[in-house]
């Protein structure tokens, strides 16, 4: 299992769903997605963004923030993993 975050950068949506499902909340602005997906461990967050900056279509993932409901620490890396594992154990 590759849980480095890394690996994020640059995924349009359908291979974020491929790779984790369905996002838990999606937000839509101009130009750019908010996605985000959460277990209890963790939330992160991925910014997606259309290629001329205008509108959404054909967006990929530009930055990634990952951060927990209680403000404890965690990294990307760990989120991600804890994602991964949550995504597998469901099938």
């Amino acid at each position: 299992m590759n849980d480095d975050p890394k690996q994020l950068m640059g995924l349009d949506q359908d291979a974020l769903t491929g790779l984790l499902g369905p996002p838990r909340f999606v937000r839509r602005d101009a130009g750019a997605e908010l996605w985000r997906y959460r277990n209890p461990a963790c939330i992160l967050d991925l910014f997606l963004y259309g290629r001329d900056g205008k509108d959404a279509g054909g967006a990929t993932v530009r930055y990634f923030e990952a951060r927990t409901a209680s403000k404890a620490h965690t990294t990307a890396r760990a989120c991600l993993g804890a994602l991964l594992v949550q995504r597998l154990e469901r099938g």
